[in-house]
């Protein structure tokens, strides 16, 4: 949507993900303490990065000419995303043997499956 003192655009996405692989690992690990702790937050990660995800998300920039002639606008732009992982149990699927492992003696930190994030930003063109 455009006028004579800007425009208006409204964008919408979306997504799906799907991921496999091998992990990372600290070497020599010690099942107490720090160590085991990194093993934890590794294998946390790699369930989180290798699961299905759907993605969704819209936004909206609204640009106003400040002087047209000369190319100065300002501008707002608010956006939203919203992730969903389809299930934490997916991220065994895709696992190798030595992800497998890892995963088997791991306690996950984190097993929520929503992320939500809301953007604004300001700017000005001249």
């Amino acid at each position: 949507m455009t006028s004579d003192n800007g425009y208006l655009l409204v964008g919408l996405n979306g997504s799906f993900r799907n991921g496999n692989g091998a992990p990372l690992f600290a070497k020599d690990p010690i099942q107490a303490g720090t160590i085991k702790m990194q093993q934890d937050l590794l294998a946390t990660d790699y369930a989180y990065n290798t699961s299905n995800r759907y993605n969704l998300g819209i936004s909206l920039k609204y640009n106003y000419y400040v002087n047209k002639a000369k190319g100065m606008s300002c501008w707002f732009k608010g956006s939203y995303n919203y992730t969903k992982l389809s299930d934490w149990s997916d991220y065994k699927m895709g696992a190798n043997d030595e992800a497998k492992a890892l995963l088997e003696n791991a306690t996950l930190l984190y097993d929520g499956d929503n992320r939500n994030f809301i953007g604004l930003s300001i700017g000005f063109n001249f």
